[in-house]
């Protein structure tokens, strides 16, 4: 029961804390186009699971692509979204993931060169975050697909 309740208190304080990541605007439209096809994917497992996160996880991605899509004008340069750790770490797991999808695609190798970048800037963020809390997180959403886990922990 004390794991739960510390996990709880991790997951409550990621829902919370905030983290500023610094994007270039020339792959937001990648950013968008990986978002959703990673969202859709999270879609299609609804169905597949008793995860309550997993929706929220959904939601996490939605919020995700529209601050991109209000900070993407047009113009040249960069921009910075200020996103909860709970989006960062999904967000942070949606472009890693479909990354190799976007191949696929017919998209400029100068932006897949600044969207692996970008992966490497998230890498260094996701570096500083205290390894053990996430590894509690992780584990306090997962608990979620057993609910007798939750109590037995």
């Amino acid at each position: 029961m004390f794991n739960f309740v510390k996990r709880n208190k991790v997951y409550n304080k990621f829902i919370e804390e905030k983290v500023n990541i610094i994007i270039q605007k020339d792959i937001i439209d990648t950013l968008l186009l990986g978002s959703e096809i990673f969202m859709n994917y999270l879609k299609k497992e609804l169905p597949n699971t008793n995860n309550f996160n997993l929706k929220n996880d959904i939601k996490r991605i939605e919020e995700i692509s529209e601050k991109l899509i209000k900070v993407n004008d047009g113009e040249e340069g960069e921009v910075t979204i200020n996103i909860t750790v709970a989006e960062f770490l999904i967000f942070k797991f949606a472009i890693e993931t479909v990354e190799d999808l976007l191949l696929n695609f017919k998209i400029q190798k100068e932006i897949m060169e600044q969207y692996k970048e970008f992966i490497g800037m998230i890498n260094k963020k996701y570096d500083t975050l205290d390894t053990r809390e996430v590894k509690e997180y992780y584990e306090f959403i997962s608990s979620y697909d057993d609910p007798k886990q939750q109590v037995l922990n």
